[in-house]
């Protein structure tokens, strides 16, 4: 893999697909996609793990960083912008795992976490928290009703 350096190919924009791997190795563990500068992207990764891991590839990162190591960036393929780029990042995680590559990805491939579904318990967690309010009587009938701040 080669580190292609110009973000714009013939004055178009591209996306870049790139894969995280360990560091000195070829074993690949996350597969993304990128239209800004490679190395922001990474160090955008780098910063979440450390903020607030809750990605599996966040939490990856940050057990390296933990041991005094960084993951790096590989540069697999540049696609036009306008042109299917999803395509091509599903076919590259698709291709990693068919390797015997043990991904993070949370999904196929695609725009981001689209099609990822949480686990029941995820749903339940969310919405205790997102869940404001208190449980009151009715002065006039003592019917109990939940009301909002």
């Amino acid at each position: 893999m080669s580190i292609i350096r110009e973000e714009r190919i013939g004055g178009q924009r591209q996306v870049l697909i790139y894969a995280l791997t360990y560091p000195g190795t070829d074993r690949v563990r996350y597969v993304g996609k990128t239209v800004r500068s490679p190395r922001k992207r990474h160090n955008e990764h780098i910063m979440e793990a450390m903020r607030n891991p809750r990605l599996p590839v966040h939490r990856w990162i940050k057990s390296l960083y933990d041991r005094g190591s960084w993951s790096c960036l590989w540069h697999i393929e540049r696609v036009p912008e306008c042109a299917d780029w999803a395509d091509r990042e599903r076919y590259w995680i698709a291709k990693f795992k068919s390797e015997g590559h043990d991904l993070l990805n949370l999904t196929d491939g695609g725009e981001g976490l689209a099609g990822h579904s949480h686990s029941e318990e995820a749903r339940q967690a969310i919405a205790s928290k997102l869940r404001r309010g208190a449980w009151f009587n009715c002065g006039r009938c003592a019917t109990p009703f939940w009301r909002k701040p």
